[in-house]
């Protein structure tokens, strides 16, 4: 097999058609960047790939890390911010409110470095083999910087008018929809418990936390496989929402529920 076309066939296959900036491309088989023009924490053990250089300001990292998923988000939470990273004010403020997602269910991580001037996203995923693949990349971003400083939200912002609400011990909690139109807004996420529980504590466990955020109580109905609150509460500015939760068990998988949490802006009679 000719390896010069292998090699060009395999440097075309990994740049997407159009993609901007691209600069002198190179594929390193089993080797990291020549130059890393910041920081990058490591683990111990790892197994390098290859790397995927499309300019100065744009590269990826392969690597097989014999560790969990879990174990290597530790890692990066734990030494990014010590390497000078921090997180994007997008990832704050989804930190905020809703439906937090269990922390062993995160496969995707983003810090940016030098006044946003350069981003880095972790994607990890288990393997067959039991390592876990993890992809890095690394790009600076000075388009992405200038666009948010220009981005405006329409209508509320979920993250700011929610708590955030955590799942039962030992459960995980995956988020799912969420979004704003006009004066409403929602967030949905999937619950799956470990062993058999009554839907009135899964219930309780998250209206304890509305209670918690100073949320107050209107109604609410529970049945063998599903229950609803409603609510009443006021952001920072003083506007007054209604707001629903609701979660049901789902009949095909047992232990796993869905939940909504659905908040509207009381009309305003001017």
């Amino acid at each position: 097999m000719d390896q010069d076309k292998l090699y060009t066939l395999a440097l075309r296959l990994a740049i997407h058609p159009g993609a901007p900036n691209v600069q002198d491309p190179q594929l390193l088989v089993e080797r990291l960047p020549d130059t890393l023009p910041v920081p990058l924490p490591l683990p111990e053990e790892y197994t390098i790939l290859g790397s995927l250089v499309s300019s100065p300001g744009s590269m990826q990292i392969f690597l097989d890390i014999p560790n969990t998923n879990g174990e290597i988000q530790d890692f990066y939470q734990r030494e990014l911010p010590a390497a000078g990273w921090i997180l994007p004010e997008e990832d704050i403020h989804m930190r905020r409110g809703g439906f937090i997602q269990s922390r062993h269910d995160l496969n995707y991580l983003s810090y940016t470095y030098s006044n946003h001037e350069w981003t880095l996203t972790i994607q990890t995923t288990t393997t067959t083999s039991r390592n876990t693949d993890v992809r890095l990349q690394l790009y600076k971003d000075e388009l992405a910087r200038r666009q948010r400083r220009r981005i405006r939200r329409h209508g509320p912002d979920m993250f700011t008018l929610f708590p955030a609400l955590t799942s039962p011990q030992g459960a995980s909690q995956i988020g799912g929809n969420s979004g704003s139109s006009g004066n409403d807004v929602y967030t949905t996420a999937t619950l799956k418990l470990q062993e058999e529980s009554n839907i009135v504590d899964v219930s309780k466990h998250y209206t304890d936390q509305l209670l918690l955020a100073g949320w107050n109580p209107l109604k609410d109905e529970q049945s063998p496989h599903s229950a609803w609150s409603s609510w009443h509460f006021s952001d920072k500015e003083g506007d007054e929402w209604n707001a629903t939760f609701y979660l049901f068990e789902l009949a095909e998988k047992p232990h796993h529920y869905q939940l909504s949490l659905q908040a509207n802006l009381k009309d305003i009679n001017v």
